[in-house]
């Protein structure tokens, strides 16, 4: 089942796989496969060395960095499925993980999280392995085998994404505290192994961004610059509600028809079943559910205190959601089997169904009913090929029509899906400048205009555009040409392309 889940997953995911960078970050992850440095930003801090490191073997067979980051989420988002198949079946049974597996397989978060060069799918696959030999070894016993396998783990996580590996601690800490002998020698084993499996790509980030002080600075830069987004900066309890409401809708969304079953389940629950019944299933599930909860609690306690942009944020916790709603979706098709008109060989078969063929509705086909399902989160694969069409549009336009040695391209903004770093990336042969600056890089670049050519940033005071040379105005969606105003004559601008992104050309 967990094979067949995997081989499932890379067949649906290929297609679908975005062939432009997706986001500001996809971008600088495949400029930093060329070229890993924290000071110009490829990528940003705290560093994701690991994650760049794993780009860089898939590249040996891909040959192109970008293509190579959004092969390794898809190869991650169907190990996902497959490894929550078999941890849900290990706490809960088969049919669980079957359910579970199956909303891995085909929820609309992790598809789409799986088609695209972002840290989290691949960080979500990890932290379900980890939580996984935590399962096994407190099933099993805790030996130095699966002590070495938690802290490599764990050493994993932080190597590919460094916000996800303290939330895990207490899980960590309860493996060992809780079920290892001696447990002391192997919570001290662990730990020290953790810490020097970490050095392996700590250091080569430190280095990375000049030394060990100008790495903390970096880090207090990008600190601050995220400030006003979280409780403790400017944002205040309005940044808790925002986050807080984001998960909620972000994993109601990954789950869909699951949730709403598992929750009917739940419901029924709490207000229908005796305390009877309710501590028979305490006892038999403690152990399982105290795993899931000191997995789910620390990252949306962090979330919520520090920030959520993106839907991929709660993916370090979401698959444990996705295990509560397997076993949710086996109470309900038990109930509904045992009601007279209930068939129990089919109704869990027909549920699942019903959660697979609406997943794959919602994000493979996607019409207009589907939008209030998403609750306007771009969770598709339309999304995706819009997303590369009008970016190929202008790409395209821009090399048939101006020679590169001719034009500069300009960029108000750090726009995170239409922007400077997909540009620089996708049109390295051409001069791409971004006219602002950007806080949280290190010392006078803090200050510096950027400029993109053949794969290389560098940073100037000023931008002095070339006699003769032929200027173009990217402008992003939701913009117009007036944020040009300051830099140039805007009224001068002719309009040449008119898509998604807009281009604008000022003659010499």
């Amino acid at each position: 089942m967990a094979t067949g889940l995997f081989i499932v997953g890379l067949a649906i995911r290929a297609p679908f796989r975005s062939q432009y960078a997706y986001h500001w970050d996809s971008a600088q992850f495949a400029l930093a496969m060329g070229e890993y440095d924290l000071r110009i930003g490829q990528p940003h801090a705290p560093g994701f060395y690991l994650y760049i490191v794993l780009g860089r073997l898939v590249n040996q067979l891909v040959g192109e960095p970008h293509a190579a980051l959004v092969w390794l989420s898809v190869i991650a988002g169907a190990w996902l499925a497959a490894i929550g198949y078999l941890l849900a079946t290990s706490m809960f049974g088969r049919r669980c993980g079957a359910g579970t597996g199956l909303i891995l397989l085909t929820s609309p978060l992790c598809w789409f999280q799986s088609e695209i060069a972002l840290t989290t799918i691949v960080d979500s696959a990890l932290v379900v392995s980890f939580a996984f030999v935590c399962w096994l070894a407190i099933r099993k016993g805790v030996t130095w085998t699966r002590t070495i396998m938690v802290a490599a783990l764990l050493a994993a996580v932080a190597g590919v994404r460094q916000q996800s590996a303290p939330v895990l601690i207490p899980l960590f800490v309860y493996v060992f505290w809780g079920w290892a002998r001696p447990r002391g020698w192997k919570l001290l084993g662990a730990t020290a192994l953790v810490i020097g499996l970490c050095l392996g790509w700590f250091l080569p980030t430190v280095k990375s961004a000049g030394g060990l002080a100008p790495y903390l600075e970096l880090l207090r830069l990008k600190s601050r610059f995220d400030a006003a987004k979280t409780v403790w900066g400017a944002g205040g309890m309005s940044a808790v509600m925002r986050n807080a409401s984001l998960m909620a809708i972000v994993c109601s969304v990954g789950l869909l028809v699951a949730g709403i079953a598992s929750a009917m389940e739940f419901v029924h629950w709490v207000f229908f079943e005796g305390p009877a019944s309710k501590s028979a299933v305490y006892r038999r599930y403690k152990t399982q559910l105290c795993v899931l909860a000191l997995w789910i609690a620390p990252p949306m306690v962090f979330w919520t205190l520090m920030y959520v942009t993106m839907p991929g944020y709660v993916l370090n916790f979401f698959p444990a959601f996705a295990i509560l709603a397997g076993l949710g979706l086996v109470g309900f098709s038990e109930r509904v089997a045992a009601s007279p008109e209930g068939k129990r060989s089919w109704a869990l078969s027909c549920l699942l169904a019903i959660v697979v063929a609406t997943n794959v509705v919602v994000f493979a086909a996607p019409v207009n009913w589907t939008k209030y399902l998403l609750m306007d989160l771009p969770l598709t694969g339309r999304e995706i090929r819009e997303h590369d069409a009008n970016l190929a549009t202008c790409f395209r336009t821009i090399r048939q029509n101006w020679p590169s040695r001719n034009v500069v391209v300009c960029h108000c903004r750090e726009s995170f899906y239409w922007g400077f770093r997909q540009f620089e990336y996708h049109l390295p042969e051409y001069q791409n400048v971004l006219l602002t600056s950007d806080p949280s890089l290190p010392g006078v670049r803090g200050t510096q205009k950027w400029i993109g050519y053949g794969h290389r940033t560098t940073f100037q005071n000023d931008i002095r555009i070339p006699e003769g040379h032929q200027i173009l105005l990217v402008v992003p969606p939701d913009e117009s040409v007036d944020v040009f105003k300051s830099h140039f004559d805007t009224q001068k601008a002719v309009l040449i392309t008119d898509s998604a992104l807009r281009m604008y050309l000022l003659q010499p």
